[in-house]
């Protein structure tokens, strides 16, 4: 936890630890696990490129979910706590 609390990092650490974004994180991993386990053989071109672009999609959300707990946390927490600072 950040300690000054009127500082940016402070209201960012607040949102990334807050239920409700704890929760869409959640159903993010739970919706991205299920377009993983969607393909079959012999599937349409069409729906091969859906599923691509839904991958993209996700990596992004998880890409911008990582740069706000690097915010939030700091770039250093994981690098002296092995992650377990989180």
């Amino acid at each position: 936890m950040p300690q000054n609390k009127q500082t940016f990092q402070y209201k960012m650490w607040q949102f990334v630890v807050s239920p409700p974004f704890e929760y869409t994180i959640m159903a993010m991993i739970a919706l991205n696990t299920v377009v993983l386990m969607m393909k079959f053989s012999d599937q349409p071109e069409s729906y091969d490129n859906v599923l691509k672009y839904l991958n993209i999609v996700f990596t992004i959300l998880f890409s911008f979910e990582c740069i706000l707990k690097i915010i939030a946390f700091g770039a250093l927490v994981s690098v002296y706590t092995g992650g377990r600072g989180m």
